[in-house]
């Protein structure tokens, strides 16, 4: 468990799942010790996804009904 370095208030948490365990004992020889470079990657990444869903659905709504919303029902 990672809550006690910031990983329980992170708003992409169940995504991110706190980092590599394997980097963490590598870098910092504790797999608990958390990866502050990853978690910024992770948010970014997670922020540019859904600045890009928006984008499709709001500029282009014909292909959002088409290729995303019959995924979204298979969920």
């Amino acid at each position: 468990d990672r809550s006690d370095n910031g990983c329980s208030t992170c708003r992409i948490r169940n995504l991110c799942s706190g980092g590599c365990y394997h980097e963490s004992y590598t870098r910092y020889g504790d797999p608990l010790h958390p990866t502050y470079h990853y978690c910024d990657l992770m948010r970014d990444w997670v922020d540019f996804g859904l600045e890009v869903y928006t984008r499709i659905a709001t500029e282009n709504p014909e292909f959002y009904e088409r290729h995303v919303e019959p995924r979204r029902a298979t969920l």
